[in-house]
């Protein structure tokens, strides 16, 4: 039986909780994959699985606005952590690196010594240092399980917690995953943020943001919905998770793949779009300044108000069937 009993529950969270106000952008970007040198072990030669431990991360962190300085894995799976040993006393928030459910790859070894170390380090000076958290050479349970005791696929990643942007950087680094369906029971994994997940009745906070698309490339969606990649992300690949919500604008505008226009443009109240609502894969829309900062987040409507807004220039960005689409408007 397979043990991810978490996020055979989690998969199932379709009700938003209270939402945090913080946002995030997500950006895909790629950088050379180095394994961490002069890290501290976790797991200190032992064989593990479903690892149980607490870290201080030596400064204070940010999550959806909030600041912690430890990080807890405790889930069951190794990829997935909340703040705090509580996390069953939900509502929680969770980082979802991977919700592969991992283990060392000579668990079933006769020798019973580690090959898939955990460890982490904390680089730079006071107010811009990292957190780094790297599993090496990690083993999937479902693989093991179904080979006797033989570990075919593996992965290397770490999480990147940044004291002075507050962005959460996710590194993926060698791997071969040849069963994607055996190893995450489904196309791929999560990978993603949320400020709160309430496990016990069902519920998931509509400001989570979670990826979905090709593993390579990515789409983020910012509402209560739970979703996976699909594949795994290559060699190479880095996920960031931008606090507060900036993006590149160039990046933005570039990212643009559909003919959408928005009308009045210029507008005093409210705006509307050239799109059906049934080509719309997520039913929000998000709002990003000159500056490239998510401004705001709505549901998709005929007429869409924007008079809270500042007087000024914006983007909006929708996503739908075919593509992501982004258009500027300016607010007067």
């Amino acid at each position: 039986m397979m043990k991810k009993l978490l996020f055979i529950t989690t998969a199932f969270l379709t009700t938003a909780v209270g939402v945090n106000a913080q946002t995030y952008g997500f950006t895909k970007t790629t950088a050379t994959y180095s394994d961490l040198t002069n890290a501290t072990s976790l797991n200190n030669g032992q064989v593990w699985d479903d690892p149980d431990l607490s870290i201080s991360t030596g400064f204070s962190y940010q999550l959806y606005g909030n600041a912690y300085d430890s990080l807890y894995l405790g889930f069951g799976v190794g990829g997935t952590y909340s703040t705090s040993r509580l996390f069953f006393s939900s509502p929680f928030p969770a980082i979802f690196m991977t919700t592969a459910d991992l283990i060392d790859r000579g668990y079933d070894s006769p020798n019973q010594v580690s090959v898939s170390p955990i460890s982490y380090k904390v680089e730079g000076t006071a107010g811009s240092r990292i957190f780094k958290l790297e599993f090496k050479n990690a083993g999937f349970y479902e693989d093991l399980n179904a080979n006797q005791g033989v570990s075919t696929d593996y992965i290397n990643m770490q999480l990147w917690l940044f004291e002075n942007s507050g962005n959460i950087e996710y590194h993926f680094g060698p791997n071969s995953v040849t069963q994607p369906l055996l190893v995450y029971d489904t196309t791929g994994p999560a990978h993603g943020l949320s400020s709160n997940i309430d496990v016990f009745n069902f519920q998931i906070s509509k400001n989570s943001i979670f990826l979905e698309g090709a593993a390579n490339n990515p789409t983020a969606f910012q509402d209560s919905a739970f979703r996976v990649v699909n594949g795994t992300p290559p060699n190479g690949t880095v996920y960031r998770f931008i606090n507060g919500g900036t993006v590149s604008v160039d990046e933005l505008i570039q990212s643009n793949q559909i003919n959408l226009s928005i009308y009045p443009n210029p507008t005093t109240k409210a705006v509307s779009m050239n799109i059906d609502q049934s080509d719309l894969i997520s039913h929000t829309v998000s709002i990003y300044n000159v500056n490239g900062q998510l401004v705001s987040i709505k549901e998709y409507q005929s007429q869409i108000d924007v008079s809270e807004l500042n007087n000024g220039t914006y983007f909006m960005e929708v996503i739908t069937k075919d593509g992501r689409g982004v258009s500027k408007f300016i607010k007067q």
